[in-house]
């Protein structure tokens, strides 16, 4: 299958689809198109597999502008908007290797006809995507079309359309479209066709007399005087609008299958598109992904190459993380961390942020040397599969997890030491969470000089998302596992104490190590805005005052809430008693088992 899609159109259609609430950057910049069309152009390859693709463009002015300068001249100009965003509708075409096709003084339409045309000759099913209802005519057992439709309260669902339902949209077979088209004329090309006659008469002509000529030589055949007289006095309209809409299959350009063949994307391009057009979900989808090594200890990050080709580029990312359930390496990884420059930290926690258990904690010394420590997992450390998903052995299932004693415990004396030592620069993701956290196992946290949400704020209040995840993929290019990515969503969630805690390592002891090296540039880039002062002078001080507020709570005056209490159920009362005699009921006694 040979699949050539209609690229403005398709554009068209992106950028309309969510025009009463566009997608925007946090620049302002409108990015609805390349996002429709991304999302589109996932599902085609995705879902239909095509053997060949293409993206075809209009390109200079047609030929029809000669025999019609009138041609188009109706249609509004393109929404600057619009225009402004078609460049990175096309970075995305290319990002997906999808070839784009366009040839001079010629539409889409006449490219995508000779095109198919010559996939006929090869026995090659060709599929048009386009919701314009031109294509009908190119209709036959080796051109079919699909009209993706387009959402909203006026939507048109998805439509494949095949010989056997050609004739359903217009009413005429595939042969009579441009006949069809010619009489009725469009109002969107300014193709004049005949005044007074519409889409319930054509087709009537049409089955009677048959192609546009016919019913032209036989006007005074048609009994309707008024049907008549339009084919008679507007036949040269009629005409010229018969080779207005009748799509060319002679444009100069040559089918190149091997030019067409389905490639894999280009991930690394697309998820760098994505994180500056800010679709978030997308770069996350597009990025080199971590992997968990099948082993008792580690976890291993390393990128995935893409299906069926070598990684292009290698990304920097740090080697091991150890998963920690024994007193005996606390030793050696408290002395790595004294010499560490800064310290990252990352916790997991479960519950209520105030009355919270730490599961476990991510450290790190160094972007390739972190650590994570359990503390209240449930389950063991297990094997996993090529998707990252656990694998457990029969007799896996009744085990309990192994952990370490309770932060507080005289055992994690050196690293508490070294976790409420102010002395001991630390870099956080979220301060106030390993606040909580810590807070909650005994253990003041200080000398956070780093904290990469706030310093993300600072840097772009408007950007929607400041959360590590996110600026590790902005800035370094990879992944890091998320909490959703450990512990599922919807209805496939499970506490965090009972996910995989190789995998929970990743994301917390992977998190603290990429938090070291993705702080560099982002504090770098706070010092070239001056907003180091802010950061370090405001926000970071700022954190533990509003730590300790949340922990404490305020003060209410418990006398005065009792009396607005009642005060407003007395309201109430009258209220409900005015709409009872409004209409017309009798007065209800308040009912005290009614809550207020």
């Amino acid at each position: 299958t040979l699949y050539l899609l209609d690229g403005h159109a398709l554009v068209y259609r992106a950028f309309y689809a969510m025009i009463s609430r566009p997608l925007t950057t946090s620049k302002g910049e409108n990015t609805s198109a390349p996002f429709g069309l991304a999302r589109f152009l996932i599902r085609i390859l995705d879902d239909f597999k095509p053997d060949y693709i293409g993206v075809v463009f209009d390109a200079g002015d047609s030929y029809r502008t000669e025999v019609f300068p009138a041609y188009k001249a109706t249609r509004e100009k393109m929404p600057e908007e619009l225009a402004l965003s078609l460049q990175h509708c096309r970075d995305v075409v290319e990002g997906f290797r999808v070839p784009a096709i366009e040839v001079e003084g010629w539409e889409a339409d006449d490219v995508i006809g000779t095109l198919a045309k010559q996939a006929a000759a090869e026995d090659i099913l060709t599929v048009i995507v386009s919701g314009d209802k031109d294509f009908y005519q190119l209709i036959d057992t080796h051109t079919h079309l699909l009209n993706p439709g387009r959402g909203g309260a006026s939507g048109i669902e998805e439509i494949f359309v095949t010989p056997a339902t050609a004739n359903e949209r217009l009413g005429v077979a595939p042969e009579f479209v441009t006949d069809y088209l010619a009489l009725i004329g469009d109002s969107s090309d300014n193709i004049p066709g005949v005044r007074g006659i519409g889409p319930k008469t054509a087709p009537g002509l049409i089955e009677r007399f048959g192609h546009l000529e016919s019913i032209l030589e036989h006007t005074e055949d048609i009994e309707t005087k008024r049907v008549r007289s339009a084919l008679e006095q507007y036949s040269d309209d009629a005409s010229m609008s018969k080779q207005l809409v009748t799509i060319r299959t002679d444009v100069p350009i040559a089918l190149d299958l091997d030019g067409l063949r389905r490639d894999e994307p280009d991930r690394e391009r697309l998820s760098a598109l994505f994180v500056e057009l800010e679709f978030h979900t997308l770069a996350r989808d597009f990025a080199p992904k971590p992997r968990v090594a099948a082993d008792s200890g580690f976890v291993d990050f390393a990128e995935i190459p893409s299906e069926g080709r070598a990684a292009e580029t290698e990304h920097p990312d740090p080697s091991t993380y150890e998963v920690v359930v024994s007193t005996d390496r606390l030793p050696q990884i408290a002395s790595a961390l004294r010499k560490a420059r800064s310290i990252g930290i990352r916790s997991v926690t479960a519950g209520d942020p105030l009355r919270t258990t730490l599961v476990g904690l991510g450290l790190a010394a160094d972007e390739h040397e972190c650590w994570y420590l359990s503390f209240a997992h449930e389950r063991s450390t297990t094997a996993v599969d090529e998707h990252g998903n656990p694998v457990l052995a029969l007799d896996e299932i009744d085990t309990v997890a192994a952990n370490l004693p309770p932060l507080a415990s005289d055992d994690l004396a050196e690293i508490r030491s070294l976790l409420e030592d102010a002395n001991r620069p630390k870099w956080s993701s979220d301060e106030k969470q390993d606040l909580h956290a810590l807070a909650g196992s005994g253990v003041r946290l200080a000398g956070v000089e780093f904290d990469s949400s706030l310093a993300s704020y600072c840097l772009d209040p408007g950007k929607r998302q400041h959360d590590l995840e996110f600026a590790v993929l902005e800035r370094l290019g990879r992944t890091v596992l998320t909490r959703a990515d450990v512990c599922g969503t919807g209805r496939s969630l499970i506490p965090i104490a009972e996910a995989n805690p190789d995998q929970v390592a990743a994301h917390a002891g992977g998190g603290a190590a990429a938090l070291l090296a993705v702080g560099i540039p982002m504090r770098e880039d706070l010092e070239n805005y001056e907003m180091t002062r802010l950061l370090e002078d405001v926000e970071l001080p700022l954190v533990p005052v509003l730590a300790q507020m949340e922990r404490t709570g305020i003060k209410i005056d418990i006398g005065f809430f009792d009396q607005l209490h009642g005060r407003l159920a007395h309201d109430l009362e009258l209220v409900q008693d005015e709409i009872y005699a409004l209409a017309g009921g009798a007065l209800r006694a308040p009912d005290e088992n009614t809550a207020v």
